[in-house]
């Protein structure tokens, strides 16, 4: 945009002096046309890039069929699965499955955790959505949180 803009600068700049010559005519013409092409282009790059940016992600809706799908396959494979083998699985775009372990792992529905033998990150249903909720499988403000539920 600023090349675009400084180029027809430079050509008004230009035809407001005056060309005595073709060559002249012929740049100055150039660089006005040039720079008012480059700089529309730019404003419509930048338009593409604002209107991109200002999206909010997927619906609810679309977040919750695919942690429907991801909770389904956790529970039939079982263990805990790593983030290249969940997308291989589900044939999803980085995006999409990154997107869809985000959600469920703040909505408390995964775990993710680091594999110290592999050293990779690995994700599986948190204790609560395959129906081992026992006491052993809190964490500690899941602790504190029971009890002040108890208290109160």
């Amino acid at each position: 945009m600023a090349i675009g803009l400084g180029l027809a600068t430079a050509g008004v700049a230009s035809a407001i002096v005056g060309v005595e010559s073709l060559v002249a005519a012929v740049l100055t013409s150039t660089a006005l046309t040039a720079g008012a092409g480059l700089f529309a282009l730019g404003l419509v790059r930048g338009r593409h890039r604002t209107d991109g940016a200002s999206r909010s992600g997927p619906s609810r809706v679309v977040l919750e069929e695919r942690a429907r799908r991801i909770r389904r396959i956790m529970h039939e494979g079982g263990g805990a699965w790593t983030f290249e083998l969940l997308q291989a699985r589900l044939g999803w775009t980085e995006r999409a499955v990154v997107e869809a372990l985000i959600y469920m792992r703040d909505r408390g529905e995964l775990v993710e955790d680091l594999d110290l033998d592999t050293g990779k990150w690995v994700y599986r249903p948190s204790a609560g959505e395959v129906g081992e909720g026992s006491s052993t499988d809190m964490t500690l403000d899941d602790r504190l949180r029971r009890l002040r539920d108890d208290d109160g």
